[in-house]
C-alpha cells in the first residue's frame, strides 16, 4: 500500500512540473492557435511573432496604451491597458488583455478597474476619487487593431 501511495504522489509531482500551454481559438473559423501570452513590459512592445498554420501566416502583436491625470502638472496616476492581438491578413482577434495603475498622489484612490474584450478589440473602464474634495475622475481608453496589425488607440 505504502508502495502504490508513493508511486502516486511520484506520479503527480511529475505531472505538475510539466510546462502547459494556452490555446485560443481566432473567430469560429477552426483556427487555434497554441501560444504563452504574458504582460509586456513598460518599456517593449513585442511586434509580428508570426505562427504558421499550413499555408495561414498568423502574427501577433502586442502594445499598450495609458491615461494620465495631471494636477497643477504633476502627474497624479495613470491607467495602462495591455493587449496582444492576433491578425493574418483578414481579420484581427483581441486575445489577452489586462489593465492596471499607479497612484502617485496618496489623496487619490481607485473606485473601480476593469478591463474587456471583444473581437479585435480591447478596453479598460476607471473610476478614481481625489480623497480631499470628493471629485471623481471616470474615464476609459482603448485599443484596436486592424487585419493588417496596425493598433489603433484611444
Amino acid at each position: 500500500m505504502k508502495r502504490l501511495l508513493i508511486m502516486c504522489v511520484m506520479v503527480f509531482a511529475i505531472l505538475a512540473f510539466i510546462p502547459t500551454t494556452i490555446s485560443y481559438a481566432a473567430d469560429d473559423d477552426g483556427l487555434c492557435a497554441e501560444m504563452n501570452v504574458e504582460a509586456c513590459n513598460i518599456d517593449e512592445i513585442v511586434e509580428d511573432q508570426i505562427i504558421k498554420d499550413g499555408s495561414r501566416v498568423i502574427n501577433t502583436v502586442s502594445d499598450y496604451t495609458t491615461f494620465t491625470d495631471l494636477m497643477n502638472g504633476v502627474l497624479q496616476f495613470y491607467v495602462r491597458l495591455d493587449a496582444t492581438f492576433l491578425y493574418d491578413g483578414s481579420s484581427a482577434t483581441c486575445i489577452a488583455n489586462g489593465a492596471s495603475y499607479n497612484i502617485l498622489n496618496s489623496n487619490w484612490q481607485c473606485c473601480s478597474l476593469t478591463s474587456s474584450r471583444t473581437g479585435n478589440y480591447a478596453r479598460a473602464d476607471f473610476d478614481f476619487v481625489y480623497t480631499p474634495t470628493g471629485t471623481h475622475v471616470t474615464g476609459y481608453i482603448w485599443m484596436s487593431c486592424t487585419p493588417n496589425g496596425v493598433i489603433n488607440k484611444g
